[in-house]
């Protein structure tokens, strides 16, 4: 076995120390405020708006062929000229045209 050389006595050290003094001046920014609730508010408003728009659509498309189809089975149980153009003009003025905006806009 071999012996230790006896230790070294330290030396002070004359450099900067590593660490950082912290000073009561903030170093880092402070995070950003919050949104005001106004602002929030007016985003929440509005996605529900754009949702409640997209729901009464698809609503107003069912409920007109809904109504279509009941048309067509009172138009076939008279057969009458009369109950027949009640049904084309609703499937014309109602269906088509909501069914045409609806296929629109997902296009």
């Amino acid at each position: 076995m071999e012996e230790l050389p006896p230790p070294q006595p330290r030396r002070p050290r004359t450099d900067a120390p590593s660490f950082r003094i912290l000073s009561d001046e903030p170093a880092a920014p402070k995070p950003a405020e919050p949104e005001p609730v106004a602002a929030q508010t007016t985003r929440m408003l509005e996605a529900y708006r754009l949702l409640g728009a997209a729901l009464s659509a698809r609503l107003l498309l069912l409920l007109s062929i809904l109504g279509s189809f009941a048309l067509a089975i009172e138009s076939m149980r008279d057969q009458t000229t009369g109950s027949l153009l009640i049904l084309l003009a609703f499937t014309v003025g109602t269906v088509g045209p909501t069914t045409f905006l609806e296929v629109r806009r997902r296009g």
